[in-house]
C-alpha cells in the first residue's frame, strides 16, 4: 500500500474571544424570604419580598458575597457580569409573598493551544491535543467541535465534550488519519450554549513518499481454543536509515504472550531498505471467527495496521477439512463431491457428516465415520444436478447428534445436450431412428407427446375403419 508523509506547516487561525454568554437557565424557582437557590456555583438567597419586588442577595462558588440588589418584573440584577436574576413572576401563597425567578451565570473559555504532530503520514492516526480554559465566573460545559472535509481526513469523531471548573484548564483530543491530499484547513471550534467561543486552525501541508509497512502475518487460519499457536509479523522498511518500530497485537479474545512471557508489544529494529519480523504466541479463549489486530508504529508514531480472521474450533471436537468439487460437473450427470474430515480429540470419535442441497439429487444423505483420535479421513457424496448454474449446498458434521462445524460451497453446473428420438414414418420403418436434438427447457419432449398422441388417433380411426369394412364383407351393415 502506497502511503505519504505529510509535512505540516501550522497556520493558526485564532478569531477574537468574547464571544462570551449567559448560560440558559435550567430552572426557574418559586422562593420566599430566608429561601436560598443553588445554581452552577452561585447561590442566591432571598431575603425579603413582597408583592412587586425582592431583596436578593448572591455568594459565590467560594461562598463569599458577591452582590445584592433588589429585582422586580421589570427590572433584572445583574452582579458585576458574572451573574444574572430575573423575576417571572410574584404571587402570594400560604400567606406568604413568593418569587419566581431564574438565575444564569455568564459562560466564557478559550482555546489556549493545538498540539499536533510536526509531520503526519497518510493512512497512519495520530491524536491531536487542543488545550482549552474556563475564563468565566463559574463552571461551564463546553463542546468542542472539528471541522474538516472529510473526502481529506477521517477522525474518531466530530466533536467533545468537557466540563470545567472556573479557571481550570483541560485537554480534548481526536484521533485523525489523512485519506489523501489535505487541501482546505482543519477547524477546532470552541462551543457553549450554541455559541461560538472561539476558534484555531491547521494548514499547509506538503508530501514525500512512505517508508514503512506491514509486509506479511504468517498465521494458522484454523486453531482450537486452548492450543497455542505463532503468529508473526513481517515489516519492511525503505528508508535510508534503521527504523525502530513497534508492533502490537490486539485480540479480544486470545491470549497474547511472547517469548518473554504475557504481552502484547514488541519492538524491533530493522536496517535500510531490509525486512524484519516478531512472533507473538497466542491462545483463543472462544470459538467462531474471532480477529486478531496488527499495529505498527514508527518512534511511536502509528503507521499501519493489519486485520486478519481466524476460525477458531472447540478443542476435542472434529471439523470439516477441504471439500473437492469437480470442475464442469452436467445437469443430469452423477459426480462425487469429497470431504476431508478431522477429529481434533485425542481420542476415538464417531462422526456423522450430511449433505444438504434443494438442487442436488444424491446416493445418500449422510454418511457414519469413525476416527482415531487426531486423525483425518475423506468420506465423498455421489450427486446429480438437477438444474445448471450455482447450485449452493452445505456440509455438515455432527457428533451424539449435536452440529460441530458447518462448512457451505456452490456447485457450478453446465447445461449440457438431451436428446430424443423422431416420430418414424412408412418410408423409413426399416431404416434407424432420427435424432433431434432438444433445446432448452425441453420444447422437443413436448412436441414428441403431440406428435404421439396424434400417432395414436390416426391408428386408432384406422382400425375402426378395417373392421367396418370386414363386417361389411360378411354381410354385417350397421
Amino acid at each position: 500500500m502506497r502511503s505519504i508523509i505529510l509535512s505540516l506547516i501550522f497556520l493558526i487561525l485564532t478569531l477574537p474571544l468574547g464571544f462570551a454568554l449567559w448560560e440558559e437557565p435550567t430552572s426557574s424557582n418559586l422562593m420566599t424570604a430566608g429561601q436560598e437557590f443553588e445554581s452552577n456555583g452561585f447561590t442566591a438567597v432571598v431575603l425579603s419580598v413582597d408583592e412587586d419586588n425582592a431583596d436578593v442577595q448572591v455568594l459565590g462558588p467560594s461562598g463569599k458575597i458577591v452582590g445584592r440588589g433588589i429585582i422586580t418584573m421589570e427590572q433584572d440584577l445583574t452582579i458585576e457580569e458574572e451573574v444574572r436574576i430575573k423575576a417571572e413572576e410574584f404571587v402570594y401563597r400560604y400567606e406568604k409573598y413568593h418569587v419566581l425567578f431564574s438565575l444564569e451565570s455568564w459562560i466564557d473559555g478559550e482555546i489556549l493551544d493545538v498540539h499536533a504532530p510536526e509531520q503526519f503520514e497518510l493512512d497512519r492516526k495520530y491524536d491531536v491535543e487542543i488545550d482549552i480554559r474556563n475564563t468565566g465566573p463559574a463552571d461551564a460545559s463546553y463542546v468542542m467541535m472539528l471541522e474538516y472535509d472529510d473526502t481529506e481526513l477521517w477522525s474518531d469523531a466530530t466533536s467533545r465534550r468537557i466540563s470545567l471548573g472556573q479557571n481550570e484548564r483541560g485537554t480534548i483530543s481526536f484521533e485523525i488519519r489523512p485519506i489523501k491530499d489535505i487541501t482546505k484547513p482543519i477547524d477546532f471550534v470552541l462551543i457553549s450554549a450554541d455559541e461560538e467561543l472561539g476558534r484555531k486552525s491547521i494548514s499547509g501541508f506538503s508530501f514525500v513518499e512512505s517508508l514503512i509497512a506491514i509486509k506479511e502475518v504468517v498465521f494458522s487460519e484454523i486453531m482450537q481454543t486452548n492450543g497455542e499457536y505463532p503468529v508473526t509479523i513481517v515489516v519492511e522498511n525503505n528508508d535510508e536509515v534503521t527504523k525502530s518500530m513497534s508492533i502490537k497485537l490486539i485480540g479480544e479474545y486470545f491470549i497474547l504472550n511472547t517469548l518473554a512471557g504475557p504481552g502484547d508489544l514488541l519492538n524491533v529494529n530493522v536496517p535500510a531498505h531490509s525486512t524484519g519480523e516478531v512472533t507473538f504466541y497466542v491462545k483463543p479463549l472462544n470459538k467462531g471467527m474471532q480477529n486478531l489486530n496488527v499495529k505498527l508504529y514508527d518512534d511511536k508514531l502509528f503507521a499501519e495496521e493489519s486485520l486478519v480472521v481466524v476460525d477458531v474450533r472447540d478443542t476435542n471436537v472434529g471439523y470439516i477439512g477441504t471439500i473437492t468439487i469437480p470442475e464442469n460437473m452436467v445437469k443430469g450427470e452423477e459426480n462425487e463431491i469429497t470431504i476431508v474430515v478431522h477429529n481434533a480429540g485425542a481420542e476415538e470419535s464417531e462422526l456423522v457428516v450430511k449433505i444438504i442441497a434443494a438442487s442436488l439429487d444424491y446416493d445418500v444423505s449422510e454418511k457414519m465415520m469413525i476416527l482415531e483420535g487426531q486423525s483425518s479421513k475423506e468420506t465423498s457424496f455421489t450427486v446429480k444436478p438437477l438444474l445448471t448454474g450455482e447450485i449452493p449446498f452445505q456440509i455438515v458434521l455432527y457428533r451424539n447428534d449435536e452440529k460441530i462445524d458447518t462448512e457451505s460451497a456452490v456447485i457450478n453446473v453446465n447445461k449440457g445436450t438431451t436428446t430424443s428420438p423422431s416420430i418414424p414414418t412408412e418410408d423409413d420403418e426399416e431404416s434407424e431412428l432420427d435424432i433431434v436434438v432438444c433445446p432448452e427447457p425441453e420444447p422437443c419432449s413436448t412436441g414428441f407427446k403431440k406428435a404421439f398422441i396424434t400417432s395414436l388417433v390416426v391408428n386408432f380411426l384406422l382400425l375402426i375403419i378395417i373392421g367396418i369394412n370386414h363386417l361389411r364383407k360378411m354381410g354385417i351393415t350397421l
